[in-house]
């Protein structure tokens, strides 16, 4: 007996992420427009926990950065006339590493999707800052490569 041969099938998409139920319209409104601003296949089910810790953390940072545009930097003492930090700017610095963490986590970030052998060859590539001024020009604009010092290469150089 000879076995059937199977069929191909295509795998199925896994569903997006749903917000929770529980969140006000202002989470929800940004958590779909966060899953809808990607290719649909980019976040699966198990990215919805970091997916709620990039949302809830964004809101906050943005609500405490609302705060300190209100209130301020810097707050002073009514007793003693002592000038201190705002308490939010350490928590919207805290959030600001909770929201970079989960966008890491869920290849959000531009670095976090360049492939590692792009970013290596983007650095050896030539760039302007590293570019001496003969590299520029025409291929006779190159100074001659005779074995001698840096002195006398730039001499024979200027001498054309």
């Amino acid at each position: 007996m000879t076995a059937k041969a199977r069929e191909a099938s295509p795998f199925a998409s896994a569903p997006e992420p749903v917000a929770p139920r529980n969140w006000n319209r202002r989470q929800k409104a940004l958590f779909r427009r966060v899953v809808e601003s990607f290719p649909p296949n980019h976040f699966r089910q198990s990215d919805e926990a970091d997916l709620k810790t990039f949302v809830l953390a964004s809101l906050e940072a943005d609500d405490l950065e609302r705060t300190l545009f209100e209130e301020g930097l810097v707050l002073t003492d009514a007793k003693t006339g002592r000038r201190y930090p705002h308490p939010a700017a350490i928590l919207r610095d805290r959030a600001w590493v909770r929201l970079s963490g989960a966008a890491t986590k869920l290849r959000i970030h531009l670095s976090s999707r360049a492939r590692a052998e792009d970013v290596f060859v983007a650095a050896k590539r030539a760039s302007a800052a590293s570019m001496r001024p003969w590299d520029y020009g025409a291929e006779s604009a190159k100074p001659k490569r005779n074995g001698k010092s840096n002195g006398d290469r730039a001499a024979t150089y200027f001498e054309q």
